[in-house]
């Protein structure tokens, strides 16, 4: 696009929020490296990175009004693709059965993040395959009867009150043993975090790590 050639960064964006599209595109392409390269950082691979690319242009379209140039384009993107792609991760986690970090079926209910150590970024893990295992691998470490709750609150999203006459207990007592998994799974991914990484590979076998007791 001749046209917008000289344009610096700026004026591409301000145009762009005022309704010109080409400007739009004009600026996305001049940045279509840097979006792959974000991706890179990530972990995403080349195939889910063009998915990732066409959704970064129609999320930018829907906000782009929200922009404001003194954070520069740059940095503003950044954030748009970081979030296209924790959106994709989300997406994926729940389509594939595992638990989601992001879900509460009840309002005022603590989100699955929440079980990871305070060190530990969210938005970071829903990236990071290894500590997402990690958490996987806590749960299914649970006894049963923590562990079933647990599932059906976080991965299914069914509500204290459906879990009870699914699991046909008092609501009181999924409500507990919701509490006590997730605290049993906080404290083991921290043991394990603060372990030897070998031991954690063995941990499903019952070697070098103990069930956390109830």
């Amino acid at each position: 696009m001749p046209r917008y050639e000289r344009w610096i960064d700026d004026d591409l964006a301000l145009a762009f929020r005022a309704g010109d599209l080409a400007a739009g595109e004009a600026l996305l392409t001049r940045y279509a490296r840097f979006v792959y390269a974000v991706c890179s950082q990530f972990g995403v691979d080349d195939q889910d990175a063009g998915d990732i690319f066409s959704e970064v242009w129609l999320k930018l379209q829907r906000q782009i009004v929200s922009y404001e140039y003194r954070t520069g384009f740059r940095a503003y993107l950044r954030v748009v693709v970081k979030s296209v792609i924790i959106d994709q991760a989300r997406r994926r986690r729940r389509h594939d059965g595992h638990l989601s970090f992001d879900c509460a079926a009840e309002e005022g209910e603590p989100e699955l993040g929440e079980l990871l150590p305070a060190e530990v970024d969210v938005e970071q893990a829903l990236l990071d395959k290894e500590l997402l295992d990690l958490v996987q691998r806590a749960v299914r470490l649970l006894p049963d009867r923590f562990r079933e709750p647990l599932e059906l609150y976080y991965r299914d999203g069914l509500g204290h009150q459906t879990i009870a006459e699914r699991l046909q207990m008092p609501k009181n007592t999924v409500t507990t043993r919701i509490h006590r998994g997730r605290e049993q799974v906080r404290r083991q991914v921290l043991e394990w975090l603060h372990e030897d990484p070998r031991s954690i590979g063995n941990a499903e076998l019952g070697v070098g790590v103990g069930r956390a007791r109830p």
